[in-house]
């Protein structure tokens, strides 16, 4: 249990992270290019993938230290769960905007929240499974917190 809570806690971090690119990446466009403040949704998808590709990185060697699978492997399944998370971000992005009427990073509060935990939930359950380092496996990166 121990482990599941740092592992969770680690997840959270890298997740603040991936979430800072994304919402830098959304603020850029929607806010530097006039194509991007009308599609929006298309914005959310170029920013989510940026940070995509940042947390797959983070996340395989940090949140699940699974350093040693294949990302032959890793990799796709990484993407499946992350785009069905990007439709579930967008949906609740746009029910925000559209049917809430709701200011655009407040709606993306939402979808962040929904986001998360499908993603965390998927990662650790299917993408990672079975490939996380266990204490003296053969991660070599920063010590576990006891």
């Amino acid at each position: 249990m121990r482990a599941l809570f740092w592992q969770a806690v680690r997840y959270g971090l890298v997740g603040l992270s991936a979430t800072a690119v994304d919402w830098f990446g959304y603020y850029a466009l929607t806010r530097g290019l006039p194509f991007f403040r009308e599609q929006y949704l298309v914005a959310n998808a170029c920013s989510f993938a940026v940070a995509v590709a940042w947390a797959y990185v983070m996340h395989r060697r940090v949140t699940f230290r699974a350093n040693h699978g294949s990302h032959r492997a890793q990799f796709p399944r990484f993407l499946a769960v992350t785009l069905v998370g990007l439709g579930l971000n967008s949906l609740v992005l746009h029910l925000g905007i559209s049917v809430l009427g709701l200011y655009d990073l407040t709606a993306k509060v939402g979808a962040l929240a929904v986001t998360a935990v499908w993603n965390f939930a998927g990662q650790k359950l299917w993408t990672f499974r079975g490939l996380s380092a266990a204490p003296g496996g053969p991660y070599t990166g920063p010590v576990d917190v006891p």
